[in-house]
C-alpha cells in the first residue's frame, strides 16, 4: 500500500457532517495496522457519533474492499463545572441583625454542571468582592459532584453599621 488519509467528522459525513480533522497515514503491510489521532477542540457537551473514513480520495487501488472503510463511535462530552447560589437559597438568621449580633447565613451551592469539582472556594464579604471586608474565613467544598448541592452555614458576627448593606457570596 502507499500513503492514505483518515478522516474525522463529527456525524454522519453522508447526512452532512462535519470534517473535523484528517491524518496522513504511512502505508501500511498487509494485515498490519496503525492508530490515526487528530486535535479536536469541541464546543459543547452532549452524545455525538464520530465517524472515521479510511482513504475516502480511493488512493489504495489494490484493496479488497471498501466496505469497511468507514467507521463510528459516539463521543459523550459534558460541561464543565458550573456554580450557582439563587437568591432564594440564602437564609439570614436572625433575618434582621443588629450590629454585632452572633449571626448564620446558610447558603445552598450548587453544581449544575456535568462535571465534579474539587475545593470549592467560598467567600463571604460585606460588600463587593474587590472593595468588602471578608466577614469569615473562605469554606472549602472538598468535592461537589454533578447535578449536587452542599449547604453551608456561615457564622459571623453582623457589620457595626446600622444601615443596611449588601453581603456577597
Amino acid at each position: 500500500s502507499s500513503k492514505f488519509n483518515v478522516h474525522f467528522y463529527d456525524r454522519d459525513p453522508e447526512a452532512g457532517g462535519t470534517s473535523i480533522g484528517l491524518a496522513s497515514m504511512e502505508a501500511l503491510p498487509a494485515g498490519a495496522s496503525a492508530t490515526a489521532t487528530i486535535q479536536w477542540e469541541v464546543t459543547s457537551a452532549d452524545r455525538r457519533p464520530i465517524f472515521v473514513v479510511v482513504d475516502p480520495e480511493g488512493t489504495q487501488a489494490t484493496e479488497s474492499t471498501r466496505e469497511d472503510n468507514t467507521a463510528f463511535a459516539f463521543l459523550t462530552v459534558v460541561s464543565l463545572p458550573d456554580f450557582a447560589i439563587s437568591p432564594n437559597e440564602l437564609v439570614l438568621s436572625p433575618s434582621f441583625p443588629s450590629p454585632g449580633d452572633p449571626t448564620t447565613l446558610t447558603v445552598k451551592v450548587s453544581n449544575l454542571g456535568g462535571q465534579s469539582a474539587n475545593n470549592v472556594v467560598v467567600s463571604l464579604f460585606n460588600g463587593s468582592q474587590e472593595g468588602g471586608n471578608k466577614l469569615v474565613q473562605d469554606v472549602v467544598i472538598p468535592v461537589l459532584e454533578p447535578k449536587t448541592s452542599e449547604t453551608l452555614r456561615l457564622k459571623f458576627n453582623a457589620p457595626t453599621t446600622s444601615d443596611s448593606g449588601t453581603i456577597t457570596v
